[in-house]
């Protein structure tokens, strides 16, 4: 994908633009006033197909109720609701939830019981 990337791109790099240090400066003249603008390529065609496909495209809107509480209280209410989803998914395994979290199962323990659930065998919400 980089390669590609730079093989569409090398038609509008200017030649001898192998110092990154002078294009960065020569772009920063460009900028000073008065001086010529050269209006901006457009970006390849696989950009805009990569960044339509990127997970960051298909984040779901946030909850209106969830903007209207305080950041402690809003951060509460997600992170009861993203373990619960997670517990309801995988039967309450302690391990499973750790790994997809990316915390470790102490750390998940603590946050259960400052988040109101119940820890045990299997954890109750």
């Amino acid at each position: 994908m980089f390669v590609e990337a730079v093989q569409e791109l090398a038609p509008i790099i200017p030649a001898g633009a192998n110092d990154p240090a002078a294009m960065v400066a020569g772009s920063l003249d460009l900028r000073e006033e008065g001086a010529a603008r050269a209006p901006l390529p457009e970006p390849p065609k696989s950009f805009a197909q990569n960044a339509a496909a990127a997970p960051s495209a298909q984040l779901p809107e946030p909850s209106l109720e969830l903007l209207g509480l305080p950041l402690r209280d809003a951060r509460h209410a997600f992170e009861r609701a993203y373990f619960q989803q997670l517990l309801a998914h995988e039967g309450a395994s302690i391990a499973y939830i750790a790994e997809k979290s990316g915390l470790e199962r102490t750390h998940l323990y603590r946050k259960f019981r400052a988040l109101g659930m119940t820890v045990g065998k299997k954890v109750k919400s």
